[in-house]
């Protein structure tokens, strides 16, 4: 749906990971999401056809940095990100790549920008990871 919406997104955390390194069990998909207002439309506009009906759901929080949305629960939970730690959203989409996933086309962080990105968070948790990149 995001690529139906044309949101501009990048799969980051532990599905980048997997992609780029090693299998390993994470608990949600992280997807940062572009903060701007033509965005931050488009992202509601999604939650909304997905089901999601929440009075949390504004143009404001998906327009804003540093806000993470959360939906469902491990292992099945999303998160959805406007921050993207270590660089500005505009920096990491500039260099996504393409990738597929189980037949779906997935908007990818950048290896190099994955371990900027990892070693930003400070995270033991992502510090390991970004041991594990290539």
């Amino acid at each position: 749906m995001l690529n139906s919406e044309r949101v501009e997104y990048l799969l980051v955390g532990g599905y980048a990971i997997i992609h780029y390194a090693k299998p390993r069990a994470t608990g949600d998909m992280d997807i940062g999401v572009n903060p701007s207002p033509h965005d931050a439309e488009r992202v509601v506009r999604v939650l909304n056809r997905f089901g999601f009906r929440d009075p949390s759901i504004t143009l404001a929080r998906f327009s804003a940095e540093s806000k993470v949305f959360r939906m469902g629960v491990p292992p099945l939970r999303i998160e959805l990100l406007t921050p993207v730690s270590g660089l500005t959203f505009e920096q990491a989409f500039a260099h996504r790549r393409w990738v597929t996933i189980d037949s779906t086309e997935v908007s990818l962080i950048d290896l190099n920008d994955l371990k900027i990105n990892q070693r930003a968070t400070g995270r033991r948790k992502d510090l390991d990871d970004w041991g594990a990149l290539p």
